[in-house]
């Protein structure tokens, strides 16, 4: 079994998928499984990764069943139950992932389990806001990343954790529990989880070109529920 499982939700991202799964085939920590769950795409997205799987088989796999989701929330929740590694990260469709990203994420989990050990562990980084042609718009996005710790408010009033960064550990990802619609986000109810009962560890560094595009669900300057600015998918 792989040590990491990356976890992938899909929906009409034939645009920018390809692109997205050449940046984590090429990472310099190989030891990973792509799980890739298409939610009903109509576009050209199920053939895409069809034709990764089936190149790389055992690398790549897509996730078949018959649950509808209908969001990004319940179809990550929906990939988590096929998670089988120590270690789960979550993936968009259209960011481009850096080299080292994986690498360096499992370095931070690591010393941070050795110095919390049993706890569960959530790390995070921070990213590169990019155009959709991966043109820099002079943003690194890294909401609390500087923080040596985090408070209950800070937390509540905004996430600062985006889930494209994020990697949790099993002791974290397994006690998330099922899907609810009162989940607006996954990675701010693991955010949340980790600060209650376990650890936040913030990698104070970039590891991923956050694409931001006509099509982005949520993404940087776009507020969730009257908050500020919100670091996620």
């Amino acid at each position: 079994m792989p040590e990491v499982d990356i976890l992938m939700a899909a929906y009409n991202g034939e645009k920018y998928i390809a692109e997205q799964i050449e940046s984590i085939l090429a990472q310099t920590f190989q030891d990973f499984r792509l799980l890739i769950r298409d939610d009903g795409s109509t576009d050209n997205t199920p053939a895409i990764i069809e034709k990764y799987a089936a190149k790389y088989p055992g690398k790549i796999e897509v996730v078949h069943d018959d649950v509808d989701c209908h969001s990004a929330v319940k179809n990550f929740f929906q990939l988590l139950t096929y998670a089988r590694a120590d270690y789960v990260m979550f993936s968009d469709q259209d960011d481009v992932w850096l080299p080292y990203k994986v690498q360096i994420s499992l370095d931070y989990m690591k010393e941070a389990e050795r110095k919390n050990p049993g706890e569960p562990v959530l790390v995070f980084t921070g990213l590169h806001v990019v155009d959709a042609k991966l043109k820099s718009m002079d943003r690194f996005m890294a909401l609390g990343l500087m923080r040596a710790r985090y408070t209950t408010v800070e937390l509540l009033l905004a996430n600062c954790v985006s889930g494209c960064t994020e990697m949790a550990n099993r002791k974290l990802y397994e006690a998330l529990g099922s899907y609810s619609p009162q989940i607006m986000i996954h990675d701010y109810w693991m955010a949340l989880y980790a600060y209650a009962c376990g650890v936040i560890c913030n990698v104070p560094m970039a590891l991923i070109l956050y694409r931001q595009h006509s099509n982005n669900l949520i993404g940087a300057g776009k507020p969730i529920n009257g908050g500020g600015e919100v670091l996620s998918a």
